[in-house]
């Protein structure tokens, strides 16, 4: 039972302990006492989620702080689910503490040590009921009906039997939901591979082919170099045609010579001594001021 609630700083309260006895407490006063402050104070202590609006006017944070004592029975009833959630009730006791900062957030406590808002939560659940108008309460959960139930048919051996039975059920069925994965993974790697094998038969490899294959990778990566060269070597052909020699004129042996001034070029009439024949390599004879042709 909750013997003992201290609240400081919430809202219009400063600081008030609030001692409770065994058995029925009654809080009495006019409305706006700060009966139902009282509440709420035990409700942040015991998990609800709460705002910086509720500190007081002034001060820097609110602080609760409720003890909690529990008889040999209710203990032994308890002890495995505050077990479950790492908690020691020492000589029959727990004490919860919860800040609320007025910047924001809030830190809890459980018997000294730091706790989360969620685990308040979870002891709360087991700890108190609070009942109100339109609000729930613990006769709708699950669990507890669980409890009742339990309880009443005398099952506490058959009950941990079911929980047993059920969470190797829940094994087995994660054991098997992993195994079905990863037979799904073994099949994909198998249609990759014999994908793979297909693509390596039609492709149909030859000994040596990686080496020309290779070669030829090389060579077009060189392809952009290659085409500016002969483009370039184009272009000079191009530029050396435009001084080649015209055809002989038809009426017969001729002299050409280019003109150093002019690109046009001027026949004149071949010379031979007299009484010599011209002789085919005289016919063919350059010289460097310019070309003799015959017919």
């Amino acid at each position: 039972m909750l013997t003992e609630l201290r609240v400081r700083d919430l809202a219009v309260i400063a600081d008030v302990t609030l001692p409770l006895s065994p058995g029925l407490n009654v809080l009495t006063g006019e409305t706006g006492a700060g009966k139902s402050m009282l509440v709420d104070a035990l409700a942040l202590l015991l998990g609800e989620r709460a705002s910086s609006d509720v500190v007081r006017p002034g001060a820097p944070k609110t602080v609760i702080e409720g003890a909690f004592e529990f008889t040999s029975t209710a203990l032994d009833r308890l002890r495995s689910s505050l077990t479950a959630l790492g908690v020691e009730a020492e000589d029959g006791r727990v004490v919860l503490k919860r800040e609320i900062m007025g910047e924001g957030g809030s830190r809890a406590w459980v018997n000294g040590s730091p706790a989360t808002v969620g685990m308040l939560a979870q002891l709360g659940a087991l700890l108190v009921d609070l009942h109100g108008q339109h609000e729930t309460q613990s006769l709708l959960r699950e669990d507890a009906q669980r409890d009742i139930l339990d309880a009443y048919s005398d099952a506490a051996v058959e009950r941990v039997a079911a929980r047993d039975a059920h969470e190797r059920l829940r094994e087995l069925e994660r054991r098997d939901a992993e195994l079905k994965a990863r037979r799904e993974d073994v099949q994909h790697k198998a249609d990759y591979l014999r994908h793979v094998v297909q693509e390596i038969e039609r492709a149909a490899p030859r000994v040596g082919e990686d080496e020309t294959l290779e070669t030829e990778a090389k060579r077009l990566g060189h392809a952009e170099e290659l085409g500016r060269l002969a483009r370039e070597l184009e272009r000079s052909s191009s530029r050396g045609s435009s001084g080649s020699i015209p055809p002989p004129h038809p009426g017969g042996s001729c002299s050409m010579r280019r003109s150093r001034t002019s690109a046009s070029w001027r026949r004149r009439p071949a010379t031979t001594p007299p009484g010599s024949t011209p002789t085919p390599a005289a016919s063919r004879a350059w010289s460097s001021a310019g070309t003799s042709c015959f017919a």
